[in-house]
């Protein structure tokens, strides 16, 4: 696949200075920029980078996302499925609405968010053209604290044509324990046209 030249890939420490780590909106609600979260991300395998998405559009936050590039999963002999480690923080006991919003692409592939431990939500990365959704991975009661958050690549849609992920911020929000069923959708903005990287 032809790499998309106005693509470039921005380093952490400049990310970082770029956006804030956490934006008080309202309190108790934040949001988190998951590029800034790069740097101390852990990987089982594959490089994790800052990319510039501004060539994209206007509605990635910071301009950037976190880019994780891993390997195809493998499930004989064993299973082997490359993940990716992060967390988030909860300022008091309560419950929480966590949102993602996620870069799709041509070569996306699909993975399965753990919160805590317990899985949430698969997701599939794969679009024809590259854009940004967001889906609600949970709407939940945590403690105070810090909270575990597991990117776990298991698949990919039959025309991706790779395993990328994307992850540009998530959403932390305390409300009243409600239900309902939230959906992906497809935010509005110009994007762009083809793979987000090497094949």
């Amino acid at each position: 696949l032809a790499f998309i030249e106005a693509v470039a890939f921005v380093p952490v420490a400049q990310a970082q200075e770029a956006v804030t780590a956490v934006k008080q909106l309202s309190a108790p609600r934040a949001v988190i920029e998951a590029e800034s979260l790069a740097e101390k991300a852990k990987v089982s395998a594959g490089p994790v980078t800052v990319q510039n998405m501004q060539p994209f559009g206007v509605q990635w936050g910071g301009g950037a996302q976190l880019f994780w590039r891993p390997p195809a999963p493998v499930d004989k002999p064993i299973r082997n499925w490359p993940h990716l480690t992060t967390s988030l923080e909860a300022p008091a006991d309560g419950e929480y609405s966590i949102v993602l919003y996620y870069t799709v692409a041509p070569d996306f592939g699909t993975f399965r968010v753990f919160l805590n431990g317990e899985p949430v939500k698969d997701v599939s990365g794969y679009a024809p053209a590259v854009g940004l959704r967001k889906l609600e991975l949970a709407k939940t009661h945590l403690k105070a604290g810090s909270q575990q958050l597991v990117f776990t690549v298991f698949s990919k849609e039959p025309a991706a044509t790779n395993y990328f992920v994307g992850l540009d911020r998530f959403e932390v929000r305390q409300v009243q324990a409600a239900t309902g069923t939230a959906a992906a959708a497809q935010l509005p903005g110009s994007v762009g046209r083809g793979s987000m990287g090497t094949s």
